[in-house]
């Protein structure tokens, strides 16, 4: 959390910190996270307001979302079908948002989903997207990346060219279920 002077605003702060700052595959993921995330104009997205460097510590600062993840909600009290209905309906559409965009995000979770004050989920952390118009072999090696239990079955065997929309369409089916 902090404050963007110029604006006088809270925004949350995401920074790549430890070793990672010099692994050029850690380097690039930050990167990617932040450039695909600024593609996407959505009032169900969290947006990206800049991108920059801190004595060589990279770093994004984005909306600051008052609230909680749909992941915390869950744990506190079963949820009545009409309202995760709702929110699966917004996540959905943020979803679809991006998809015509050419982004998949790849780790739709509850985790991966706030919920402001008021209520409005916000899908955030765009960490392993893939945006479908890139030529970027940093996804391709086969290496597993996810959140298991919202995984559909080919990207948990690694098999990343049959990666596409019905990655982030299975794993909201996943959300709604849990």
């Amino acid at each position: 959390k902090g404050r963007q002077e110029g604006l006088d605003r809270v925004v949350a702060i995401k920074m790549l910190l430890g070793g990672f700052a010099s692994d050029p595959a850690s380097l690039q993921r930050f990167h990617r996270e932040a450039r695909a995330a600024a593609k996407l104009r959505h009032s169900n997205i969290v947006a990206i307001h800049e991108v920059g460097d801190s004595n060589g510590v990279p770093f994004f600062t984005m909306d600051y979302i008052e609230g909680k993840s749909l992941a915390g909600l869950l744990k506190e009290a079963p949820m009545r079908p009409d309202e995760g209905a709702r929110i699966l309906r917004d996540v959905a559409r943020a979803v679809h948002h991006a998809h015509e965009a050419g982004i998949i995000h790849r780790d739709i979770k509850p985790g991966n989903v706030l919920l402001d004050s008021e209520g409005k989920p916000l899908v955030t952390d765009f960490g392993l997207a893939k945006d479908v118009d890139s030529k970027s072999l940093l996804s391709m090696t086969g290496d597993v990346m996810g959140t298991p239990a919202f995984m559909i079955p080919e990207q948990a065997e690694g098999r990343i060219r049959d990666i596409d929309r019905q990655t982030d369409v299975y794993a909201l089916g996943a959300v709604l279920y849990r």
